[in-house]
């Protein structure tokens, strides 16, 4: 079970109401409901009543909660006297530039709560190089957007924890209307991460097949400028769907429904074997919190 999904039910129980209990755990409302709604799975039970405003819970809900409580009081009394039996050396986590915007923060928070007198060094790179400083053991894990699988890398520990759904968005007037094909945008300037992304090289691919190649207007990173650039007219965007709905530019955009070109990376978590009992209780609390963020995995790009 995930204790994250029981921190959600805890914290609607107790704040009483949805958009409340975002607020207490960091993390948006949907992240809130997709948290819920996969506890109610595990459990299959219904635990919220969302018929009534505001959401209250249900009689499995409030036992659910009564023992919630109780596992994540053991759970963190469990953390408290791991750590404090051991030396706290810095926690070094890896997060590859593709999906810094996305997990960066929620994998802080996650970890803070687990390990909250660790140092931690975060590093922001693309994956390949993030790897080969976990191989180096200057990295203790990194969070990676890769294509392949875990056999590539025998001497690391690979698991596959989530995906990332991308979309083209444009400026809201652009002339694009309904399922249009990649190839109707060949000659569209774009506004895009510099090379090496997981999701430019998709595109790159994708273009190259209709017999076109990438027109970029401007290579940067961050999203939030990204899209304030593509508001403004100077090209197409390639950002996750979910930064999207969340961007202060929302109104000022389209998503553009491309009917032969679906990207999604594969989201790893990859870390040395043999890692010290902390360190590996610290990255289960990173996962669950990024699996919380992006939602399960789902069939990724090749």
């Amino acid at each position: 079970m995930n204790l994250e999904d029981l921190r959600a039910l805890v914290a609607v129980a107790e704040t009483g109401s949805l958009a409340r209990a975002a607020s207490r755990l960091n993390i948006t409302q949907p992240a809130v409901t997709r948290r819920l709604q996969r506890l109610e799975a595990e459990l299959n039970a219904q635990l919220l009543d969302r018929e009534q405003k505001p959401a209250r819970l249900t009689a499995a809900g409030e036992h659910a909660y009564r023992e919630g409580v109780k596992v994540l009081s053991a759970a963190d009394q469990f953390a408290s006297a791991l750590r404090s039996s051991q030396a706290k050396p810095p926690l070094r986590i890896g997060i590859s530039s593709g999906i810094a915007d996305s997990v960066l923060s929620v994998g802080i928070d996650a970890v803070r709560r687990t390990v909250p007198q660790a140092k931690l060094v975060v590093m922001v790179d693309w994956t390949e190089r993030l790897v080969a400083k976990l191989a180096a053991q200057e990295l203790d894990a990194v969070i990676g957007m890769r294509r392949g699988s875990a056999a590539d890398m025998p001497e690391l520990s690979l698991w596959h924890i989530a995906s990332e759904e991308v979309v083209v968005v444009a400026r809201a007037d652009h002339p694009a209307t309904g399922c249009i094909p990649l190839s109707s945008l060949a000659r569209e300037a774009w506004v895009i991460n510099p090379d090496g992304c997981g999701f430019r090289h998709l595109l790159d691919r994708a273009l190259a097949a209709t017999g076109h190649t990438l027109d970029i207007s401007v290579e940067l990173w961050g999203v939030d400028v990204q899209l304030s650039l593509v508001a403004r007219g100077l090209g197409l965007g390639l950002v996750p769907a979910r930064l999207v709905a969340a961007s202060p530019w929302r109104d000022q955009l389209k998503v553009l429904d491309v009917s032969d070109f679906h990207a999604r990376l594969a989201v790893w978590m990859i870390a040395r074997r043999n890692i010290a009992p902390c360190t590996a209780h610290a990255l289960a609390r990173l996962e669950e919190a990024i699996v919380g963020e992006l939602g399960p995995v789902a069939a990724a790009a090749e």
